[in-house]
């Protein structure tokens, strides 16, 4: 029947060493999307073994974002082409990303580059 079996004693998962790449596009009138890759050369949507999702971090700012952690709001991505949607009120501002790769229990991956856009 060709089914799987599982490891009873699975090997830690080594967490990266690096946060995801990503690029923002604008999706219609407030919303902008997250693509995601591995790396720069990784494929969209690729992701390191052992990887569950992207934890995206983003806020809308007047200032510009130096530190992510001040990022207010986070959306757990497990697919690529995640679409953060924004209030009416927001748009013309300027939307703050970064992100992180999510290992699960082990932890995650360290935060990528800070990125932002004017939310259409």
């Amino acid at each position: 029947m060709k089914i799987p079996t599982r490891d009873p004693h699975p090997s830690p998962v080594k967490i990266p060493n690096r946060g995801p790449s990503f690029s923002i596009v604008q999706m219609g009138p407030g919303m902008l999307g997250i693509v995601y890759r591995d790396g720069e050369t990784g494929k969209k949507g690729s992701k390191p073994k052992g990887v569950v999702a992207v934890r995206i971090y983003y806020g809308v700012s007047d200032e510009p974002v130096t530190d992510p952690e001040r990022l207010p709001g986070s959306q757990k991505a497990t697919k690529c082409g995640h679409v953060t949607r924004f209030r009416g009120s927001d748009r013309g501002k300027r939307a703050y990303f970064a992100c992180k790769w999510e290992i699960g229990k082990e932890g995650e991956s360290p935060w990528s580059e800070i990125q932002s856009e004017i939310i259409p």
